[in-house]
């Protein structure tokens, strides 16, 4: 008798469902053991991935959206995933250990990092009118040389 008073399967009837409840909560297991890891994967290249955009903002002068497409450019122009285009790109910006970015890498990485620069580029700026000078707001010039006599 169950403690909840009801009767139980007996035999090998008891042991099936048995054997079978604990198929099910070792595959749920399995499967919560992967959807973990695959959290943690991605929670760690998270930080390696927000360091290269603060990078390239740094670098190019651009905003976090820019620098992330860069990252994104760069991932599919080589085929690498992102995470390790980004480690590609600290490791291209310290110079920290050159012989181990690819060339291929490396050069996508750079000619993506050129153009985000230049895309984040503002427009040369035009200089003010003097205020208060005499013309009216044209440039400045210096006064005119004293001469002694």
């Amino acid at each position: 008798m169950w403690a909840n008073g009801g009767e139980g399967r007996t035999g090998r009837a008891g042991l099936e469902d048995t054997a079978h409840a604990v198929e099910s909560l070792s595959a749920e297991v399995a499967r919560l053991r992967a959807e973990l890891d695959h959290a943690t994967a991605a929670l760690a290249s998270q930080g390696v991935i927000e360091r290269a955009k603060g990078m390239v903002m740094l670098a190019c002068g651009c905003d976090a959206e820019a620098a992330w497409q860069t990252i994104v450019r760069s991932s599919q122009a080589t085929n690498t995933k992102a995470r390790d285009i980004a480690g590609h790109i600290i490791d291209v910006i310290t110079r920290a250990s050159p012989g181990t970015v690819p060339s291929r890498t490396r050069h996508a990485v750079l000619r993506e990092l050129w153009t985000t620069r230049r895309d984040a580029a503002p427009a040369p700026r035009r200089e003010p009118a003097a205020a208060g000078s005499a013309s009216g707001g044209g440039p400045r010039t210096a006064p005119p040389a004293r001469t002694e006599r």
